[in-house]
């Protein structure tokens, strides 16, 4: 048996998310949904775009997942802080990393710029998804960030490239196997020669490659208009380029997703991105009670940090902070 995947929003798409909801299951959506949401986003999109970012499983099997006033506590607190800290003299540079789709980034600029005067850099490493047509034009294999393949989509199919699918869609499994033997590598070679090339920008589309970023298009649109609120693609575990006067990662740093040694990595360059004096942001905020976020504030003197604040306990594992191994 064949099962069709879905393709576009509309009926169909709003009954799957309804089944979703309840436990029920669905075929994936396709990413290429993504698209059109950024080309013709409203309010009435945001359950869909939810779910799409939700169902995209970035490298260390953290999901792309996002919710609009998760950190309004932390923000409102953070401000009174970074005012009282820094005053209106000068822009005070943020950097919010493992952003998600940063609609939470963008939140706490526009809660920082009542106080004060900032400049809100957020990040992610997984900021795009790229599409590759075959030759016949009736494949599509979707590519994450790091070029790992995450969908084909065509002839109005849609087969999650992670894993073969129910076995009560035996089609499905064996035509998933045949193109990910074939298909998907010539496909995945093709991208890769794009990005040596320089050329895997998601503004210099080509015939056969596209791209779509995977930033909420309302953070997309401040960023083309608020000079002071910038998107950037950046790794957790390397330093920034320019130093800043407050880092704040949230739901990554955490030996949930990663072991010790790399949560240990990442927060060594988030140090190493901090200006002397300034703050770093560390914690989580539990998937079902958005009031119990858990959060420290540090300050780092050059040579180590000190607890400025917590909230609901702090950062649950405070040894990896200034730890020496």
């Amino acid at each position: 048996m064949l099962k069709l995947g879905i393709l576009r929003s509309g009926p169909r798409a709003d009954r799957a998310l309804q089944l979703e909801s309840q436990g029920r299951g669905w075929w994936p959506f396709s990413y290429g949904l993504l698209s059109e949401l950024q080309e013709n986003f409203n309010p009435a999109s945001e359950a869909l775009l939810e779910r799409l970012y939700s169902s995209l499983m970035a490298g260390n099997t953290a999901l792309k997942i996002t919710r609009r006033g998760r950190f309004k506590s932390l923000d409102e607190k953070l401000a009174i802080e970074m005012q009282q800290r820094f005053g209106r003299s000068r822009d005070v540079r943020v950097h919010d990393g493992a952003a998600s789709s940063a609609i939470t980034s963008l939140e706490l600029f526009r809660t920082l710029n009542e106080r004060l005067s900032a400049v809100v850099h957020a990040s992610d490493w997984y900021d795009a998804l790229w599409f590759v047509q075959s030759k016949s034009r009736r494949w599509t294999v979707v590519f994450d960030a790091e070029l790992a393949p995450l969908q084909i989509v065509g002839m109005n199919v849609v087969l999650a490239c992670r894993h073969p699918g129910p076995w009560r869609y035996p089609v499905n499994r064996l035509l998933r196997r045949w193109l990910m033997s074939t298909l998907v590598p010539e496909l995945q070679g093709k991208l890769t020669q794009a990005r040596l090339n320089g050329r895997l920008t998601v503004g210099a589309c080509t015939t056969s490659v596209s791209g779509v970023q995977l930033f909420h298009p309302e953070c997309l649109e401040a960023a083309r208009n608020e000079e002071s609120f910038k998107l950037v693609r950046q790794d957790i575990m390397r330093p920034t380029e320019g130093l800043y006067d407050v880092v704040r990662v949230m739901n990554a740093l955490t030996p949930r997703h990663m072991p010790d040694e790399r949560v240990r990595t990442g927060i060594k360059a988030c140090l190493e991105s901090l200006s002397v004096g300034g703050l770093l942001v560390l914690g989580r905020s539990p998937e079902a009670n958005d009031d119990a976020t858990r959060v420290t504030v540090y300050e780092w003197d050059g040579k180590a940090t000190r607890v400025v604040w917590e909230m609901n306990g702090g950062y649950e594992w405070p040894d990896l902070v200034n730890s020496k191994e």
